[in-house]
């Protein structure tokens, strides 16, 4: 069509920009943030009663795994802003990550309760906490399957 503006993808959806951009900082510095908080609130509440409930060393594997999630989500969103070679395969592997890790203390800890109990209320109220890491991983996901910009930013041609 004559006077039709062609938009070239290659430039128009290249770079670290719009959802991508906001994928990236999640990953960078909004989740990590997050993480730090919480996990200064639950030793400030947890570390005083470790030595009267042993049972809470739990929580110490916990804060351990929130340091490693912590760890993953800067190393994988500072490579997406960074645009360096397998940036998006450790963003996806980070996304697995972090819903095994927001999934799985519900299926351990409330899964068997649940089965014992007749109404199953403790499950279905421990359900609500699970859509969170359910949907931040198939929105996050999903994009970086189908998103134009992150095709062309991470392309290797």
């Amino acid at each position: 069509m004559p006077g039709a503006d062609f938009v070239n993808p290659e430039t128009a959806y290249k770079g670290v920009k719009g959802w991508l951009l906001v994928f990236c900082g999640t990953l960078a510095t909004g989740l990590p943030v997050h993480e730090v908080l919480v996990f200064f609130d639950a030793t400030e509440i947890h570390l005083p009663q470790l030595s009267e409930h042993p049972v809470l060393w739990v929580a110490v594997v916990g804060g351990v795994l929130r340091i490693i999630r912590i760890l993953f989500s800067v190393y994988a969103g500072v490579s997406l802003w960074a645009v360096r070679p397998g940036a998006v395969t450790t963003a996806k592997r980070f996304l697995v990550f972090d819903l095994v890790y927001g999934v799985l203390p519900f299926v351990v800890a409330l899964a068997p309760i649940a089965a014992c109990l007749p109404g199953r209320p403790t499950f279905v109220a421990g359900a609500e906490d699970l859509a969170a890491p359910i949907l931040f991983f198939v929105v996050w996901y999903s994009y970086l399957l189908t998103s134009m910009r992150a095709r062309v930013t991470y392309s290797t041609r």
